[in-house]
């Protein structure tokens, strides 16, 4: 039988992580809003962007077009929506920055610079 002295309490192992949660309330906090807002997005606008209509957008050549490119759909880490849309910022980038062109493979570090969102924003 055991004791009820053995038996591991959870709060020993709670409290620590429980405190340091409380002292970087704002920061956690601020996380999780985030992260929410991002599923809110990808749910209800990345959704619905699909290949057909990445043709119709304007400012993509015919060339460039998605087509059969199996970067598209071979992603384990992103949806389709979301290849197409690090497909579209690629292009974009190198029509604006043709020196500094590279593939844009994710939606952190290549966007952390900023040289990407001025590239967006000059083409557009």
């Amino acid at each position: 039988r055991v004791q009820m002295s053995e038996v591991p309490t959870p709060e020993g192992d709670i409290l620590p992580h429980w405190s340091a949660l409380e002292e970087n309330w704002q920061q956690v906090s601020a996380g999780a809003w985030y992260k929410l807002l991002y599923q809110v997005i990808k749910v209800f606008v990345l959704s619905k962007i699909t290949p057909r209509q990445f043709k119709s957008v304007p400012g993509v050549d015919p060339v460039e077009q998605v087509g059969n490119d199996t970067s598209l759909v071979g992603s384990n880490l992103f949806s389709v929506s979301e290849s197409i849309l690090l497909k579209w910022m690629t292009l974009n980038f190198a029509k604006a920055l043709p020196q500094c062109a590279r593939r844009i493979t994710n939606f952190g570090e290549d966007l952390a610079d900023g040289l990407v969102l001025y590239a967006l924003l000059a083409c557009h």
